[in-house]
């Protein structure tokens, strides 16, 4: 996947400053794809931020967090450090050549406004962090949880996000995300009112009932929802259990 899209192009994980997770990937075959290979700092926000490729060519992102205030508005709980739990994914991010039209789409699956709109300027922070002269983005994210469980949405402006060419098929190479529901048939019908482009209606599978769709932009995800609402794979008791 190039760094400047299209589709669901990374997944992004996060981990306290004290606690590094670049080496970590490193370690397992990652290769920085920021400029000299260095985490690229933002005093701004406290964060270092890292683009990589696993060793299938998966992007993904790393960012390490600097400071107590910036961990709790993450949704990191201080009893993480007790369950090894010093890494945690924080959103999935989908690049895209027109990024409000992409938006307005998931504003109306989530019924919810974004949290937040922003627009990079040129400038050195994201030349070195895309290693990309004059590169030129701007995003907005959907927050889908209490904190930190979020759905990026990135249009590269200089040099532009292309059109995606590939129909991409639920068993295609690649990333998916998926979306957890409380009531699976409602959603497919609702979101199939909305002119969303399912797969197939809900199937059982294992233990989760799925239906895999299409966004506009050809990115394919699911509607989720766990057999049992209040097993121990449900997002639901997750939260309880001190999740994010």
């Amino acid at each position: 996947m190039p760094v400047i899209g299209p589709g669901m192009s990374h997944t992004c994980y996060q981990s306290p400053k004290d606690q590094p997770l670049f080496d970590k990937f490193a370690a397992q075959g990652a290769r920085f794809l920021n400029r000299h290979g260095k985490p690229v700092y933002s005093p701004t926000y406290g964060v270092s931020y890292v683009y990589a490729y696993d060793p299938e060519g998966n992007l993904l992102e790393m960012e390490e967090l600097d400071g107590e205030q910036l961990l709790k508005h993450a949704g990191y709980l201080d009893n993480w450090d007790k369950d090894n739990k010093s890494i945690w994914m924080s959103q999935v991010s989908l690049f895209t050549p027109d990024r409000d039209r992409l938006m307005q789409f998931y504003h109306n699956i989530f019924q919810i406004n974004p949290h937040r709109i922003v627009e990079v300027p040129v400038g050195e922070f994201g030349d070195n962090l895309f290693d990309i002269d004059n590169s030129k983005v701007q995003i907005g994210w959907f927050r889908l949880n209490r904190q930190s469980k979020v759905i990026e949405i990135l249009q590269f402006i200089d040099p532009p996000t292309p059109q995606s060419m590939i129909e991409r098929e639920p068993t295609s190479l690649g990333y998916s995300f998926s979306l957890e529901v409380s009531d699976i048939e409602a959603e497919y019908q609702r979101l199939q009112a909305l002119g969303v482009e399912f797969f197939s209606p809900p199937v059982k599978l294992g233990r989760f009932i799925q239906a895999y769709a299409r966004d506009i932009d050809g990115n394919i995800f699911s509607l989720r929802q766990p057999v049992d609402l209040d097993g121990p794979f449900s997002v639901k008791i997750y939260d309880k259990r001190g999740g994010l």
